[in-house]
């Protein structure tokens, strides 16, 4: 997070009206029970992909879907993390917290879970499954959503080459077509062209994703 001008101010004015940051320190104060498992779900945490934290919450503490929540947040303190899991069952539902600084969506990882919410705050629930088969769950989501990234990315960075650089990327009818245009003084094979254009475009995502 990051602090300006507008952030001081904003301090100055609650300063000015009463507020009491030791009252407010009160206020979100944890239970020890809560504290240690919060502390036990950070300690246990597991590196996935190298910048991806997934952990578990234990489930016998009061408001453990609260806890799980502040400890996605915490692991969000740690260097090179970012973003992070952490599930906690409760009843016959696995609930998991996400979090994010903006680098990773959670709100798609957690789209393939049949959940959803912010792209820097989101959250799921998961009926029929424990929380090792939770975490396995979200690993296949994080490694699916990768692959549609990147397919996205291939599919942008083609569109913007044909864009700016056709010839490059021509492929198939289109250098057919470019050939009959050269052969007949490019009078008669502009409508080929344009249709083979787009043919090859197409062909070409088809042949790179």
């Amino acid at each position: 997070m990051k602090t300006g001008a507008i952030t001081f101010e904003a301090a100055a004015f609650l300063r000015r009206n009463g507020a009491d940051s030791i009252r407010v320190r009160m206020l979100f104060q944890n239970d020890i029970e809560s504290y240690k498992a919060k502390a036990a779900a950070v300690k246990d945490a597991e590196l996935f992909r190298d910048c991806m934290a997934i952990s578990v919450c234990p489930s016998n503490v009061e408001d453990s879907m609260l806890v799980a929540a502040q400890t996605a947040d915490d692991l969000m303190n740690v260097t090179g993390i970012k973003a992070s899991f952490v599930c906690t069952k409760v009843g016959e539902l696995v609930y998991v917290s996400a979090r994010s600084f903006g680098d990773i969506n959670v709100q798609r990882i957690m789209e393939k879970l049949g959940g959803g919410g912010h792209f820097t705050v989101s959250g799921a629930q998961l009926k029929n499954c424990t929380t090792e088969e939770a975490k396995d769950q979200i690993r296949k989501a994080i490694v699916v959503r990768n692959r549609l990234q990147h397919r996205d990315d291939l599919q942008r960075i083609l569109a913007q080459a044909f864009l700016f650089h056709p010839v490059d990327v021509r492929v198939g009818p289109v250098a057919q077509a470019q050939d009959q245009r050269e052969d007949d003084g490019g009078n008669k094979a502009d409508g080929a062209f344009e249709q083979a254009d787009h043919h090859g475009v197409a062909q070409g995502l088809k042949k790179i994703l």
